[in-house]
Parts: C-alpha cells; sequence; structure tokens
C-alpha cells in the first residue's frame, strides 16, 4: 500500500477517537448546539478583522474565544439552558457580523 493511505487511515483513526470523546462530552453537557453557534459568531470575527485591517484568524480565534468565556460566566449566571444560551449568543453575533459587514463600504475586502 502507498503511505500516503497508511498516514490517512491513521490519521482517520485518530481524529474518530478524539470526536468520539468529545462528542460524546458535549451531548453529555447538553451543548449539542455549540459548534453551529461557534461558526455562526465567526462571522463576527471575519468582519472585525475587514475592519480591522488583522488576520482574519486571529480575529476569529479572539471572538471564539470572547464567544467560549461569555457563554460559560452565563451558564453561572443566568437561570437559563445552555441551548437557549448557546442559541441567543449565536444569532446575537450573527446579526453584529452581519450588521457590520453592511456598514463597509468599500468594495476591495471582497
Amino acid at each position: 500500500m502507498d503511505e500516503i493511505i497508511i498516514k490517512s487511515i491513521f490519521a482517520g483513526i485518530g481524529i474518530s477517537l478524539t470526536t468520539g470523546l468529545l462528542g460524546c462530552f458535549v451531548v453529555w453537557k447538553k451543548m449539542a448546539y455549540f459548534g453551529d453557534s461557534l461558526a455562526h459568531c465567526s462571522l463576527l470575527g471575519i468582519a472585525l478583522g475587514l475592519v480591522f485591517s488583522i488576520n482574519a484568524n486571529i480575529s476569529i480565534l479572539i471572538v471564539a474565544t470572547i464567544f467560549a468565556v461569555l457563554l460559560t460566566y452565563l451558564q453561572h449566571k443566568a437561570s437559563l439552558s445552555t441551548d437557549t444560551l448557546l442559541g441567543i449568543l449565536s444569532h446575537g453575533g450573527l446579526a453584529a457580523g452581519m450588521v457590520l459587514i453592511s456598514f463597509l463600504h468599500n468594495e476591495e475586502h471582497f
């Protein structure tokens, strides 16, 4: 067999073991909507990257970190369920990103 196929098989096994454990934890903590919420909030990171002319990966990482910290804080302070908080943060981040992108008038970014 080719070396690339063997490496691919080992990578697939490693990823499946890791994501299987992570998936069980996410379902156990009732945070099945977390990945979708994080993806929606990443649009805000892209918009901030465009506005401040910084690397999009860095701005997404910053927004994702703020999102996770804010979610953890609200889980301990608010009496809402985790899925409700994820929905609020997800759509709030998506809306803020859309509004911020709509204010960009320079077409060279796109």
